[in-house]
């Protein structure tokens, strides 16, 4: 039986060496197109600072806290489903930080109306 020269023979894989990525069977587009699963720290400060919130994370005892722009007070970051303090960036993805934020922000927003009314 003869084959071309070139043709890959039934027990050769095919060989694609423009391909570089390898995509899923269902996707379409790029792994590097795609969507993160987790903030940055920085797209996590700017997304606070655009509601008026600063949120710190200190990597010596692994704790972010979270206060209003311009006050002294504050609130860690805690996780309302397990109730503990947030330790990592990676310990959330972006939907559950969004929640996560908007609880602590509720938390952070009940303290400063107690402390406002302690003042008067």
């Amino acid at each position: 039986m003869y084959t071309a020269p070139n043709a890959p023979s039934a027990h050769q894989a095919e060989k694609f060496p423009d391909t570089l990525t390898i995509m899923t069977p269902g996707s379409n587009a790029p792994p590097a197109a795609t969507k993160r699963k987790t903030f940055k720290l920085d797209e996590l400060e700017a997304l606070c600072r655009e509601r008026g919130y600063d949120i710190n994370f200190n990597s010596y005892q692994g704790v972010f806290t979270l206060s209003k722009t311009g006050s002294k007070e504050w609130v860690w970051i805690i996780n309302p489903e397990t109730e503990r303090i947030v330790s990592a960036l990676r310990a959330l993805n972006r939907d559950e930080w969004r929640d996560v934020l908007n609880y602590n922000i509720l938390r952070l927003d009940e303290q400063l109306k107690k402390v406002a009314m302690d003042n008067d």
